[in-house]
């Protein structure tokens, strides 16, 4: 693009520079004198000289409007990328809670601990509904139930404190009915 207006500005300066001869040798000396033909020289070439650097100036300023564009979309690119792993990196680490209170949760069910083991599968199940996996939300519920006494237990005011935490998640509707009929 930039060779076709180069060209075009060659072509103009040589047109400019064949008229103004032209004139040059047809106008009689008593008209013009050898002074103001030199100053007409020097006015075009200066002309030309501004227009050409004007064009260059509008060349290189379209480059690197250009290359800044590439540069703010690489940007985005990578923006995207490292937001899609800042995302599965919070995943992974509500994965990893919620495995770590659902094997805790076993281990204090294994002990007789089961008020403790309660409330480590409620975390774990706040964890699964954060991710929104219905089957390890199931998988806790299931757990809780097989717990002997699990009612009576899931009426003490620490353990409430997890349920009215439950209830009030936003992914809550994945499993409330088979939450309520837990804490029924």
């Amino acid at each position: 693009m930039s060779w076709i207006k180069n060209n075009y500005n060659l072509i103009t300066v040589i047109i400019i520079v064949l008229v103004s001869v032209d004139i040059c040798f047809h106008i009689s000396s008593y008209i013009l004198n050898s002074e103001h033909i030199v100053l007409v020289f020097v006015g075009i070439l200066a002309t030309f000289i501004v227009v050409s650097n004007y064009s260059q100036v509008r060349d290189i300023k379209e480059d690197f409007d250009k290359h800044i564009k590439s540069i703010k979309e690489t940007q985005e690119t990578y923006s995207n990328e490292l937001e899609k792993h800042k995302e599965n990196v919070e995943k992974s680490i509500k994965l990893i809670y919620m495995d770590m209170y659902m094997k805790e949760g076993l281990n204090f069910k294994n002990l007789s601990e089961y008020s403790s083991a309660i409330e480590s599968f409620l975390r774990s199940l706040i964890y699964a509904l954060e991710i929104e996996n219905e089957i390890q939300s199931l998988k806790c519920i299931d757990y809780i139930k097989s717990i002997e006494n699990h009612k009576k237990l899931l009426e003490e005011e620490m353990i409430g404190e997890w349920i009215n935490d439950i209830k009030e998640h936003e992914n809550y509707i994945i499993i409330r009915n088979e939450f309520e009929d837990l804490i029924k």
